[in-house]
């Protein structure tokens, strides 16, 4: 499988990089009307060390989580 992004033209998807063998199945799934969230590079390093922290097993249960929010608030 791959993923191809396009945008619709004139009534026609204009697709982004090489196109599939003639004959190939595609799907087409559309996106929202709200416009896309594009992470800033600090955000984007920020979700990089995070994820890294879980694959380390450097992480909090639900109830560690809501007791920390619920002490920063106080």
């Amino acid at each position: 499988m791959k993923i191809l992004h396009g945008t619709v033209v004139d009534g026609r998807i204009v697709v982004e990089g090489s196109l599939p063998a003639d004959g190939a199945r595609v799907t087409i799934v559309t996106e929202r009307d709200e416009p896309p969230y594009v992470l800033s590079p600090e955000e984007a390093a920020d979700l990089e060390l995070a994820d890294a922290e879980i694959d380390r097993g450097a992480r909090v249960t639900v109830a560690q989580l809501l007791a920390e929010m619920r002490r920063a608030r106080a």
